[in-house]
């Protein structure tokens, strides 16, 4: 896969697809997500990549996620069925496999996982994880906050502020985001 062409053909697929407004939350996200890899030293291209497909689905007719993923062969749980806008990372995850030819399984599940996360989730997730939390055009997020996040000195670290602030704001976190800060306070202290 070559980096420019394909980046660029997501890029200009994106801001075709979504609207003025999404598109630039989409280029916030991407701007955070490296700048967080390039304060860890992780590798720049995979993050962009899951950062500028992260949403390529979300503003689809939620109707249309269901049929699309069961056409695919995955079987929607519950809460999917209830909230079909949980399904867009996995949407976005197949239209970056479809359409792109995007095999990076890092790249793949970091989209498919961004909007709840997983336990286990890989580095790439866990900085789209982050970045699609403290991109700064959200409301919630003052600049001290995102410079305390960025600045963190590992991805752990980043999560657990993120975690934090999400339990305070919302007073409860979805299991599967639990679940993954469960899994990362199970992990020895480390870059990741």
């Amino acid at each position: 896969m070559l980096r420019k062409p394909i980046q660029t053909k997501l890029k200009h697929y994106a801001k075709n697809q979504l609207s003025p407004k999404r598109f630039r939350h989409v280029l916030r996200v991407t701007h955070t997500g490296n700048l967080i890899a390039r304060n860890l030293g992780l590798r720049k291209f995979p993050v962009t990549l899951a950062c500028l497909g992260h949403d390529l689905a979300r503003e689809w007719e939620t109707s249309a996620y269901v049929p699309f993923v069961a056409a695919r062969g995955y079987v929607p749980r519950t809460e999917e069925l209830e909230k079909p806008l949980l399904l867009h990372g996995r949407v976005a995850r197949y239209l970056l496999q479809e359409k792109f030819g995007i095999k990076d399984e890092g790249v793949l599940e970091a989209v498919e996982h961004h909007t709840l996360g997983k336990a286990g989730l890989g580095d790439i997730g866990k900085v789209l994880y982050v970045a699609d939390y403290i991109e700064p055009g959200r409301k919630y997020v003052s600049g001290s906050f995102f410079r305390q996040v960025v600045n963190a000195e590992t991805l752990k670290d980043m999560l657990s502020i993120v975690m934090r602030d999400a339990e305070n704001r919302h007073k409860s976190l979805h299991h599967l985001s639990r679940e993954m800060f469960q899994y990362l306070d199970g992990l020895q202290d480390s870059k990741k």
